[in-house]
């Protein structure tokens, strides 16, 4: 199923997302052009989690076959839970 999370449109962005079976949330990230330049420089990929204790996660490469783009999402936030501010 294709999900995206919302951010909360100032510091954090929407994560586009697959929701796979077994309770894992896939999310795709292409590098680019200048970040490409970064990593081809010696950088490296900061993953940055939002929560304590540190949940399990991966990291890895994909071929271009599994990293299609996500289409739009069909998740609505429910008007009740909305941020005013946002719309």
């Amino acid at each position: 199923m294709k999900i995206v999370y919302r951010g909360d449109g100032k510091e954090t962005g929407d994560l586009w997302s697959h929701r796979e079976d077994g309770g894992t949330i896939v999310s795709l990230w292409k590098p680019e052009a200048d970040e490409l330049e970064l990593l081809n420089a010696g950088g490296a990929v900061a993953l940055r989690i939002h929560h304590e204790p540190i949940p399990p996660v991966s990291m890895l490469v994909v071929d271009a076959e599994l990293a299609e783009e996500v289409a739009e999402h069909t998740f609505h936030v429910p008007a009740e839970l909305q941020d005013p501010e946002r719309q």
